[in-house]
């Protein structure tokens, strides 16, 4: 009897191990987002394209366009206040922006029902904090996991996409190389 309850907690454990490996391989594919006939889209690929415009109300609730800063390069950083990850960067993000009085930073809020107020004062954040109420732009930059940054060069062509948490050296690189 115990032989058989042995046999049977290891072929439980080595189904658990399966399923976990392939939870976790499954988890690594870039689900596929589908282009909108309506909405300028990106596909899971957006690097060498067109960066879509936007129109967002900020903090303040004045308006900010992408647009505005075509000749610039900018870097949109999608995230919300629950996302442990959105809150490891902001303190580089900060950083970055205050070290670096050229960057442009537009930090997108997809998530409009938590106290953003407070979040930026606990983090202490000065860069310009837009608002996606109704996850737009979120959707026409194909965003699924946060955070997630675009660096858009001059002419307004993304160049590189991050998924995930970045730290100041590796803004100031790919700044650096753009």
């Amino acid at each position: 009897m115990n032989t058989l309850k042995k046999i049977l907690s290891v072929s439980i454990f080595i189904l658990l191990v399966i399923a976990v490996i392939f939870s976790i391989i499954d988890s690594r594919k870039e689900p596929k987002v589908e282009i909108s006939k309506k909405e300028e889209t990106f596909t899971s690929n957006p690097i060498g394209k067109e960066a879509p415009d936007f129109s967002l109300k900020n903090i303040q609730g004045d308006t900010v366009k992408l647009s505005d800063y075509r000749g610039k390069k900018v870097m949109v950083n999608f995230w919300a206040t629950w996302c442990p990850p959105c809150q490891e960067e902001m303190p580089e993000i900060e950083r970055f922006y205050k070290e670096n009085p050229d960057v442009i930073i537009l930090s997108v809020n997809i998530d409009t029902t938590q106290d953003i107020q407070g979040f930026i004062n606990e983090y202490k954040t000065t860069f310009p904090v837009l608002l996606d109420e109704d996850k737009s732009v979120s959707k026409a930059y194909g965003t699924f996991k946060i955070p997630e940054t675009y660096f858009i060069n001059a002419d307004g062509i993304v160049k590189y996409k991050q998924v995930g948490a970045m730290k100041y050296d590796d803004m100031k690189t790919l700044f650096d190389i753009m």
